[in-house]
């Protein structure tokens, strides 16, 4: 794994601002929820404050995502892509449909490279595939195990792009408290593909009676493999602004790393992205430089640390305490301010 990421979208600010093209929205399905707004239905992000949701059925063809440019891969590149993914309870359909979750493309929007599911009528299960081509790639090739509703999981996608038919695609799904597997469970190749300009993200094409939702969280681009991150850590790297955590705990060490350039980060109390109750900062002063700050960090509603710097900052928030599952994370979100 590498660092600084190609791309990384966390959606901790509760808004699609790292998908700097926006989103194509037009049935007014996808939103990006506080994890408050999740616990009144039993649910959480996979990890921090908030995550993306997909609140089906739209109309046909459906689509419901945001938009990045800056996910390109040239010829002969291999990148590497890690996101996470929950179907809820209730998401069913009454008819067979496939979908895709992300789509890299090319020129003239041309899919090339596809990620999503099928949901079957007759037996009612989910599975999740990919799909490659020059144009007009959907997911066709599926991990046989049954996707599991109410419960996360991690897909990771392995992307060789070639223009000459040697092209290859390989997927990785973990569940929440699985273990990461070495081998896919699906793959694709060789395949012709065209170079990648940009990436799709979200919901696209389902039917009109597929219906329930679904969450997305912590989209990550690499050039190395990135593995499953692990939920509820008791030291948070932090690459990106995020939340550390949510609800009453406590930071006992937290430690900025500025490989090339002076930063900063800003922890607030705060779960909602809100940057007023200010309660410690760490900065430094050189590049390369390590700070450590050694007096524990107490906040009553959540973690909020704000990164800042030319040289990709990094922060690593040893935890002394502070809700470490899910039922933990959605009684503080059913928990009034």
């Amino acid at each position: 794994m590498a660092f600084p990421y190609i791309f990384e979208s966390n959606f901790e600010g509760g808004t699609n601002a790292e998908w700097t093209t926006g989103e194509n929205d037009p049935d007014g399905i996808l939103d990006f929820p506080n994890y408050r707004e999740l616990a009144r239905y039993g649910h959480e992000p996979y990890s921090g404050a908030y995550c993306m949701r997909i609140l089906s059925p739209g109309a046909t063809p459906a689509n419901a995502i945001v938009n990045a440019p800056d996910c390109d891969i040239l010829d002969t590149v291999t990148n590497y892509f890690r996101f996470n993914v929950f179907f809820d309870k209730d998401f069913t359909c009454t008819a067979t449909d496939v979908c895709s979750l992300l789509e890299l493309q090319g020129a003239g929007n041309a899919e090339t490279v596809a990620c999503g599911f099928q949901i079957t009528i007759t037996t009612d299960v989910i599975l999740l595939g990919i799909g490659a081509a020059a144009t007009g790639a959907v997911p066709g090739t599926f991990d046989p195990v049954p996707i599991r509703r109410g419960v996360w999981y991690t897909v990771e996608l392995c992307v060789n792009i070639e223009t000459n038919n040697t092209g290859t695609v390989d997927m990785y799904v973990t569940p929440h408290g699985g273990r990461t597997g070495a081998a896919a469970g699906a793959s694709v190749g060789p395949i012709t593909n065209i170079e990648v300009t940009h990436a799709i993200f979200g919901l696209n094409d389902q039917l009109a009676t597929t219906g329930g939702y679904i969450l997305l969280d912590n989209f990550v681009q690499d050039n190395a493999r990135l593995y499953k991150p692990n939920r509820y850590p008791e030291e948070v790297v932090l690459t990106k602004t995020a939340h550390a955590f949510v609800g009453s705990g406590q930071i006992e060490t937290l430690t900025l790393v500025d490989p090339t350039a002076a930063g900063t980060v800003m922890v607030y109390d705060s779960d909602c992205a809100e940057t007023v109750d200010l309660v410690a900062t760490v900065s430094s002063v050189a590049a390369g430089e390590t700070v450590t700050r050694a007096t524990p960090i107490n906040v009553s509603r959540g973690a909020y640390c704000v990164l800042a710097g030319q040289g990709d900052p990094r922060a690593l928030a040893k935890l002394k305490f502070a809700p470490h599952t899910a039922a933990a994370v959605r009684d503080a979100g059913m928990t009034p301010r």
